[in-house]
């Protein structure tokens, strides 16, 4: 009979080294299948099969750069037979070192797909590295312009495209691929920032100022810009 393990400090990199981050934490395997069932002419459960498997998982990692500047996997590249969903860069101004989250996924029934359309984020490579706390300039997804009084708070930049995957005929998956890849960033200010303090090229869905009875008004500000696709998938 084979029972669990006891286990502390074993987080797992499941993906393996990436250019200027260091393997902090995650790598627990979630495994998910779905459930198909058919009811009796009582209305009850006749038969059920559970099918379509499949394992997710986050990692987190921290930039391990002071000097040049960051770069971040593409989305929808397979690392060590885990497909990349997602990743989340987050800059503070009370951290050392930005930190990215990495949210992979496989397939355990049927073929996992290995050759997937990938999408690197447009700033990949032009954020530039600081010994300490958020950056102001985010290339042409925001920068603050001179002369700014407002602060910065953090950023959070998203990349992410959508996943379809086809089923086979016995429950499995047959194939998979991405399309309309998407980057938001996130900016949070200390003030009321108009739109002399920053400038941009990206979308702007939405943004709005955060006062408070306790401490400074914060400005909140939203930015969205999708990519085309650098490798061809399947």
């Amino acid at each position: 009979m084979a029972h669990g393990t006891l286990a502390i400090f074993s987080p797992t990199n499941l993906i393996g080294d990436l250019t200027g981050w260091t393997f902090q934490n995650g790598g627990g395997k979630n495994a998910s299948k779905e459930r198909a069932s058919e009811l009796g002419d009582d209305g009850d459960e006749l038969m059920s099969a559970l099918h379509n498997g499949k394992e997710t998982a986050t990692l987190e990692f921290v930039g391990a750069l002071t000097t040049g500047n960051y770069s971040f996997p593409a989305v929808g590249a397979h690392a060590n037979g885990w497909h990349i969903d997602e990743i989340q860069v987050k800059w503070d101004r009370g951290k050392i070192r930005p930190k990215m989250t990495v949210t992979v996924h496989r397939h355990t029934e049927g073929a996992m797909h290995t050759t997937c359309r990938t999408y690197v984020s447009s700033l990949s490579g032009k954020i530039a590295a600081q010994v300490f706390g958020c950056p102001s300039d985010f290339d042409d997804a925001f920068v603050l312009t001179q002369g700014a009084v407002v602060g910065m708070r953090s950023a959070t930049l998203t990349v992410r495209c959508s996943h379809v995957d086809e089923p086979n005929g016995t429950g499995g998956n047959l194939m998979g691929d991405n399309y309309d890849g998407v980057e938001t960033l996130v900016v949070e200010l200390t003030g009321a920032a108009t739109a002399d303090d920053y400038e941009t090229s990206w979308d702007e869905p939405d943004s709005g100022d955060t006062p408070s009875n306790t401490g400074a008004t914060t400005h909140s500000l939203n930015f969205e810009h999708h990519i085309a696709h650098t490798v061809q998938g399947s």
